[in-house]
């Protein structure tokens, strides 16, 4: 009672902003990484108007994901080692995503035996608790170490340590409070790291691998990359009006961010590279990126780590190539670009597809890259004329002027990738019509002019001067990647219709309702005195997806499924394939022990042995023949004759009935067979005249039950 008072306590006096997370409130406040997840029966009150439940009630997602995803599960791991893992892990997780989970570590203590790692995963199960604990119990019946598994009034936790009802939790932490107060205020997930922790886990995990090396370079490493400067990271996302907001921080104030925490002091991208960007991009990317700051900090951190001769190799390197390309790569070309990037897809050039992607960068010296440039242009070239001996292949980099840009470009198959300066602009894209379009300039409308931007900006809340933006005009994307989308998931539910899975007719609602329920996608980060922040707006979760399918277009979209499609054709046929030869090499353990049955009989006037471990004891024959290829169970290594026949008589993957048999049965006596579960549709037996086959599972029982009863 006491227990569950000071629980009450602790719910009823946090504040508002951490009970928004998932179990916050249960979590032990010493954690290092904290992940929270609301559980998909309540996912909070913007879930009811958002774009999000549009979609999902205009589709049949909900059948797909609650019914026939997991019988295609089911159906693929059949006949394999994890199948009876693998229905364990998706009724664990069917539960667990149901309802609020918090994912808890604590670092590295030395103390907690037998695993070192504090580590924990909570769910608010509620009426669930005791079949989800069951499930877990199954799971780890053979779990090399031991887990606590408890069910304190349906939340059932599972880990290394377990829960102190009187300990301090991370909802009474200030700095989880301070850290998760400036993200979303009701999210559907979050997570939060402790920069401290993380430092201090690390260090505790190189002290206990006893690496003095590592031990030695670690302070070099860790100040290189900045992590003293690192308070805390937090991340979560939910529904903000219609859309989905996810909004992100990085805690390191300015004046501790050294290393490679130090890029964040980039400044904010100008609106003159913004309005480089067309008002009809439909993609637009735009950020600040030092090619010249970036290779420097790299460089810096690789000495300081490296021993002194890999960085004498690296210096011998860079310099042999300055001397080849005839001029200081660092400075001549990677310091000549500038910070300023931008990327576009204008249909109004090359259409939504990816090859129409322009590259745009406001160099530092214009004609000190486009000179350097020209020199690495040449030195390729050369090389080219010197390695390749077909006379007939000419192959290199060309110079054509068109409509008053000068292009340098390769003419090669497919794609002709291709660059220009122009009015102090660099542009590369993947076709001379995309630059020269784009170095035309954009008749002054810019991306800034974009009511859909203007929109998205706006419903960001965020500065006005950012680091990096990215946008997505999803409404002008979704009819050129509606197709894909439908074809990506086709592929799929199709599969499972191919193997007697009945799924879903329509898994994505019509264009019309979709398009009904999408807006644009916008992201922005910038960075400030406390840290580097990050915020993003969608319609719905994965709505981006379609930008993508928009982007490569329905072939491309089968591309990007092509791996996973084969994997799951060509899956039963594997383990079919598999299964056959499993039962081989079974048949073939089978033969092995009947030859030794043979020669005990004989040593034994006749008799067969009492047990299967007896012939470990007396015969030429390892504790291995005795375990089927798919039982999926180890042999302890070096045990002696008699622990190794105790092992046997308790694992063999083989029931043994010829106990009081001898030589002589009838040949088609059975002596031993594969335990039923082994294939589930018949076994390997062995018979009285030693030969092995393989028996149907009702057969068998049949064929059993007649030798029992002496027919």
């Amino acid at each position: 009672m006491k227990c569950l008072l000071a629980l009450l306590a602790i719910v009823v006096l946090a504040p508002a902003v951490c009970l928004a997370q998932a179990l916050a409130d249960h979590v032990p406040g010493d954690a290092v990484l904290y992940v929270g997840w609301r559980g998909t029966d309540d996912l909070g009150s913007g879930y009811d108007q958002s774009h999000f439940k549009a979609v999902l009630d205009a589709s049949q997602m909900r059948e797909l994901l609650n019914q026939c995803l997991p019988k295609m599960i089911d159906h693929l791991a059949v006949n394999t080692p994890g199948q009876k893992v693998a229905g364990q892990v998706r009724d664990i997780s069917r539960i667990l995503v149901q309802h609020p989970l918090a994912i808890y570590f604590g670092g590295i203590d030395p103390a907690n035996q037998p695993l070192p790692l504090k580590a924990m995963i909570l769910c608010n199960a509620g009426k669930d608790a005791e079949l989800l604990v069951g499930h877990i119990n199954q799971l780890l019946e053979d779990a090399p170490v031991p887990l606590n598994v408890n069910n304190t009034g349906g939340l059932v936790t599972l880990g290394t340590v377990t829960l102190n009802p009187a300990g301090a939790t991370l909802a009474a932490n200030k700095d989880f409070q301070a850290v998760m107060g400036q993200l979303v205020k009701d999210p559907v997930m979050a997570i939060y790291v402790d920069g401290a922790g993380l430092n201090q886990t690390i260090e505790n995990g190189i002290r206990m691998s006893g690496n003095k090396q590592l031990a030695q370079m670690w302070p070099q490493m860790r100040d290189g990359l900045g992590l003293p400067g690192l308070k805390h990271i937090g991340l979560a996302s939910g529904f903000a009006g219609k859309d989905w907001l996810s909004v992100g921080l990085i805690d390191a104030p300015a004046a501790t961010r050294t290393g490679l925490l130090a890029f964040f002091n980039a400044p904010p991208v100008s609106e003159e590279t913004l309005k480089l960007i067309p008002a009809s991009a439909t993609v637009a990317s735009a950020g600040m990126c030092d090619l010249g700051a970036g290779y420097k900090a790299i460089r810096n951190l690789v000495e300081q780590m490296a021993p002194p001769q890999i960085n004498a190799q690296i210096d011998d390197a860079i310099e042999q190539a300055n001397q080849a390309t005839g001029m200081n790569l660092e400075t001549d070309l990677v310091d000549a670009f500038g910070p300023e990037w931008a990327v576009y897809i204008d249909p109004a050039t090359m259409g939504n597809g990816f090859l129409g992607v322009t590259v745009i960068n406001r160099p530092r010296n214009a004609a000190a890259l486009e000179g350097s440039l020209s020199k690495l242009e040449l030195f390729a070239n050369n090389l080219i004329k010197e390695n390749v001996r077909e006379p007939k292949l000419t192959l290199g980099a060309r110079q054509e002027t068109v409509e008053g840009t000068n292009l340098h470009f390769w003419a090669l198959p497919f794609v002709s990738p291709v660059w220009t300066m122009k009015n102090g602009v660099w542009y590369a894209g993947a076709y001379p019509q995309t630059v020269v379009a784009a170095a035309k300039g954009n008749g002054g409308k810019s991306l800034l002019d974009n009511p859909a931007y203007q929109e998205a900006r706006r419903r960001l809340n965020a500065p006005a001067k950012v680091n990096a933006v990215t946008f997505l005009d999803l409404p002008k994307l979704t009819p050129d990647g509606y197709q894909g989308l439908l074809m990506l998931s086709q592929i799929y539910v199709g599969l499972g219709d191919l193997f007697g899975l009945q799924s879903p007719a329509m898994v994505f609602p019509p264009l019309d309702k979709l398009a009904a329920e999408t807006g644009p996608v916008c992201s922005v980060s910038w960075t400030d005195e406390a840290g580097f922040h990050v915020k993003s707006i969608e319609p719905y979760p994965g709505s981006s997806v379609i930008a993508n399918s928009a982007m490569f277009g329905p072939a491309g979209t089968i591309g990007m499924a092509e791996g996973p499609l084969m994997i799951s054709i060509l899956l039963p046929s594997l383990n079919r394939s598999r299964e056959m030869a499993n039962r081989v090499k079974s048949a073939s353990n089978e033969r092995q022990i009947g030859q030794a049955i043979l020669l005990y009989s004989n040593e034994n006037k006749g008799a067969y042995p009492p047990d299967l471990g007896t012939l470990i004891k007396t015969e030429d024959i390892t504790a291995e023949v005795f375990v089927a290829p798919e039982a999926n169970v180890t042999v302890p290594a070096n045990l002696p004759p008699d622990a190794a026949a105790a092992w046997v008589n308790k694992n063999s993957s083989y029931v043994y009935i010829g106990a009081g048999m001898k030589q002589g049965v009838e040949p088609g006596t059975i002596v031993l067979y594969e335990k039923p579960e082994i294939h589930g549709d018949g076994s390997n037996v062995l018979y009285g005249d030693g030969s092995v086959r393989f028996v149907q599972a009702k057969m068998l029982q049949l064929r059993l039950g007649l030798q029992k009863q002496g027919n």
